[in-house]
């Protein structure tokens, strides 16, 4: 019904309240004691908890789910197949073709590229190839 009875139901704090409020709507607050206990029950009038002074900044909240790299993806998973089936020399070949599709698309920074990287270290290791695979690492 109201906010008094959800914080007592769920044993939720207010404050904890605001901060998923300010989260799921992009709303950033000026950081001070905020006065939630200052209701009047008698006359049901409630004082402002926070006023528009208090807003430092608004942001927008997007929500996304980011590309998959779909032809990365299967010479990287082509490449753990061939791996586990004991071929490593093919193995590291694609997932290196992997790593180069995502360095090309999408840049160094993609969080698939790290864990091309890591498998290429790995493989470079096992080969023998230890200049390499701590290069590579």
């Amino acid at each position: 019904d109201d906010i008094e009875s959800f914080v007592d139901k769920y044993s939720v704090r207010r404050t904890c309240i605001l901060r998923s409020f300010c989260l799921k709507t992009g709303l950033q607050l000026a950081m001070r004691e905020y006065q939630f206990e200052s209701t009047n029950k008698s006359s049901r009038t409630n004082t402002e908890c926070f006023t528009e002074d208090d807003v430092v900044n608004m942001y927008p909240v997007i929500k996304q789910v980011p590309p998959k790299p779909s032809d990365a993806y299967q010479f990287f998973t082509s490449g753990q197949q061939k791996i586990q089936q004991g071929l490593l020399r093919e193995g590291f070949e694609l997932i290196s073709e992997a790593h180069n599709l995502l360095n090309n698309v999408y840049g160094p920074l993609h969080p698939e590229i790290s864990m091309c990287l890591r498998l290429l270290a790995r493989l470079n290791y096992i080969m023998g190839d230890y200049q390499e695979a701590l290069f590579t690492q």
